[in-house]
């Protein structure tokens, strides 16, 4: 593990994407870009039912011969509190 070099600023919710980084938007990138992901029921298989996020990934070569890659996980599902917490 190593130290985090960009915390969260107050107000940050989950669903912040990678500007908080500094970092530009995949999404925004035409040029260069590959994208790909895996979600619940993408796959027939027993691992591809067990996916409970939705996993984008972004591969930007934003210059040649070095590519930034992406990682976005995300869930429908409600997360609940753990008990005691409030």
């Amino acid at each position: 593990m190593v130290r985090n070099t960009h915390p969260e600023e107050p107000g940050y919710t989950r669903s912040d994407g990678f500007s908080h980084l500094g970092l530009p938007e995949p999404e925004t990138f035409v040029d260069g870009m590959r994208i790909g992901g895996l979600c619940h029921g993408d796959t027939k298989t027993p691992e591809g039912r067990a996916v409970q996020f939705c996993t984008k990934t972004y591969a930007h070569e934003f210059q040649p011969g070095t590519t930034r890659i992406y990682l976005w996980a995300s869930s429908d599902a409600n997360i609940d509190k753990p008990p005691g917490s409030h």
